[in-house]
């Protein structure tokens, strides 16, 4: 995270280097933004750390009243911001990032480096349509955590794509419709002993489906 000293940045970019890869997205708890007077020093240093990894975007759920402050930054250091969707929680009603609808009037107007981090799992545990969802947030998306999950409920397992009810192929079509140029993430939370097996399943999944 932001925190990492420059000596163990480096050593990770070489690690990554060494292996023929690259970093492109972070994910950040909102930590930068708990303190409202530190706010934008926390926030110029969450982004000062995605520039010195060479990252193309950050993703996390800054709340609304923090955005024009993330929209200078993100201009500032042409680095994107993916706001991300968790599920709908009945213990928490006010959060409401669940819901497409609400996520396009944040993101109304503002930079086009502004946009969303789709959690296809999420989703389908909030009841939602993936695709139609997709369909609407075009132009929007900026990064996928791919998830197939196997039912509408909020602690609901991850499932190998396709064995769920997230509709992945429809979800990689209407991307590949869109011209998507994002990344996407193999988001797989389902712990058990075949774990590396099912992660490979699903990359083979969209190899064969995404076209």
């Amino acid at each position: 995270n932001m925190d990492l000293p420059d000596a163990h940045l480096a050593a990770l970019k070489a690690k990554l280097e060494a292996a023929g890869m690259k970093a492109v997205n972070a994910y950040f708890n909102n930590a930068p933004f708990q303190d409202p007077a530190k706010a934008e020093a926390g926030a110029r240093r969450l982004f000062e750390f995605a520039r010195k990894l060479g990252l193309r975007g950050l993703t996390g759920e800054p709340a609304a009243e923090h955005l024009d402050l993330v929209e200078r930054l993100v201009r500032e250091y042409d680095i994107a911001l993916c706001f991300h969707n968790h599920p709908r929680d009945p213990a928490k009603p006010d959060y409401k990032n669940w819901d497409p609808a609400y996520l396009l009037t944040l993101m109304d107007k503002r930079d086009p480096r502004m946009g969303f981090s789709l959690d296809t799992g999420h989703l389908g545990r909030s009841g939602v349509d993936p695709v139609e969802a997709a369909r609407r947030m075009q132009g929007r998306i900026l990064s996928v955590h791919l998830k197939d999950v196997k039912e509408a409920k909020r602690e609901s397992i991850d499932v190998p794509y396709g064995q769920g009810l997230c509709n992945i192929a429809g979800v990689l079509a209407e991307l590949k419709r869109q011209g998507f140029r994002g990344h996407v993430a193999v988001e797989y939370e389902n712990k058990t002993d075949q774990l590396i097996d099912n992660v490979k399943q699903c990359i083979r999944f969209i190899r064969e489906r995404g076209g």
